[in-house]
């Protein structure tokens, strides 16, 4: 077999078994805002609802690390009913029987469900957790992936109704990689 022949025999069965673990991985399963009230009851999970921009740097962080672990996406994808919602999406939102528009004040501009949702506080990413009845749980700004799954699981397995947060913070243990 000559050189050519191997070199390409070598990098065919490099692409075809060295990406195996990407393509088996999962991604977050994203419902849309107007889709996940229906969703919701059907599932009867609780909803985690991601407010970001498209400037954000913090967005960008988020989706190259926590977004990518694996541990993550399945646990998000058991526990939670996912959502990404742009700030400054200027189409209209129809969420719990209201609709939401497109609005500029002093200049800035964003869709007021996410004001609604994050309490007039804009700061991205944020996450909103809605209880099962989409009851709002907690706003909490991105900060890191190891913080991130701390918090989705203290909400996610429902620890906030047991123990306080430092308390939970303190006993914490990682998700097996």
């Amino acid at each position: 077999m000559g050189i050519y022949k191997m070199i390409t025999l070598g990098l065919l069965v490099l692409f075809t078994f060295g990406n195996a673990s990407l393509r088996s991985q999962e991604s977050v399963q994203w419902y849309d805002i107007e889709q996940v009230e229906s969703a919701a009851k059907k599932e009867h999970k609780k909803i985690l609802i991601q407010v970001f921009t498209k400037w954000s740097d913090g967005f960008r962080q988020l989706e190259r690390t926590a977004l990518m672990q694996q541990s993550i996406v399945n646990y998000l994808n058991n526990k939670f009913l996912t959502v990404k919602l742009d700030a400054e999406t200027r189409a209209d939102i129809n969420f719990r029987n209201k609709t939401y528009s497109y609005v500029t004040q002093s200049g800035v501009g964003f869709n007021e469900l996410a004001s609604e949702l994050l309490q007039g506080q804009m700061a991205y990413p944020t996450f909103v957790f809605l209880d099962e009845n989409m009851n709002l749980i907690q706003t909490i700004q991105y900060r890191s992936p190891e913080q991130f799954e701390m918090i989705i699981t203290y909400f996610g397995d429902n620890n906030h109704k047991k123990l306080p947060w430092k308390k939970y913070e303190k006993t914490y243990v990682p998700m097996k990689r």
